[in-house]
């Protein structure tokens, strides 16, 4: 078991304000699973919307460490 673990259904993709979830990913066929985390921020208003991804490619740190900077 994978502590500090959100379920699918509890994240709140439409209420203002912004939340840290940590989700379940499972690796088929490697018995890896880990948690990964997911930042949702909303306005108060409709608008734009704008979606990071980081840590495409698992030897690049860059990407997760300008998303961790750009939450904080």
């Amino acid at each position: 078991m994978i502590a500090d673990i959100t379920p699918i259904g509890a994240i709140d993709w439409d209420a203002a304000g912004a939340r840290l979830y940590h989700v379940p990913f499972t690796l088929d066929n490697t018995w890896g699973r880990l948690r990964l985390p997911l930042y949702v921020a909303n306005g108060a208003r409709p608008g734009p919307t704008v979606l990071a991804i980081g840590g495409t490619h698992g030897d690049e740190y860059e990407g997760p460490v300008g998303l961790k900077n750009l939450i904080r």
